[in-house]
């Protein structure tokens, strides 16, 4: 009724104030409520909520970095390793797919603008994943360590690299 809207329209306030709006809003959402958005339209939101455990495919309940490709698919880095998930069900990229993704720890993971899935590791540099296929990239191509923090790329499709080394 009214006192919702109202009720509503004070917690955005309250939560756009101190920066929070984000949070309000999916809370709100995830609560299942219905409300009016400029007196005219109801909007019922509803959300499902499925959770996954490493018996059901994830490598490692850890989980360091996700990215979306253009195809679709969800990439979950782990402390275990790489996976892919298509809505329903993780596939486990190992080493039967790349030696490099032999028991590796995934700190960041990038999608850049050709479609390329860039994944950082903790202990073994980075690799590329395009058109399914891995290049691996070490120290001495210029990686700054072995330890992966951050993957990002630049308006000018600039990939940048952040490491322990720099």
């Amino acid at each position: 009724g009214a006192e919702r809207i109202v009720f509503m329209k004070l917690m955005v306030q309250w939560f756009n104030r101190r920066g929070r709006l984000f949070v309000a809003c999916g809370l709100l959402c995830l609560s299942g409520w219905t409300w009016r958005v400029a007196g005219a339209t109801n909007f019922a939101i509803r959300y499902n909520v499925r959770g996954w455990q490493t018996d059901e495919g994830l490598p490692h309940n850890s989980v360091n970095a996700v990215a979306q490709t253009p195809d679709g698919y969800l990439w979950v880095g782990t402390r275990e390793g790489l996976a892919r998930f298509d809505g329903v069900r993780f596939t486990v990229l190992d080493e039967k797919v790349s030696p490099f993704l032999k028991q590796i720890w995934v700190s960041a993971l990038l999608v850049t603008r050709d479609g390329s899935l860039w994944i950082g590791t903790e202990n073994s540099g980075v690799a590329r994943l395009k058109d399914g296929v891995f290049t691996h990239f070490l120290n001495s191509q210029g990686l700054p360590g072995k330890l992966i923090q951050c993957l990002t790329e630049t308006r000018d499709g600039v990939l940048w690299v952040g490491g322990d080394g720099g």
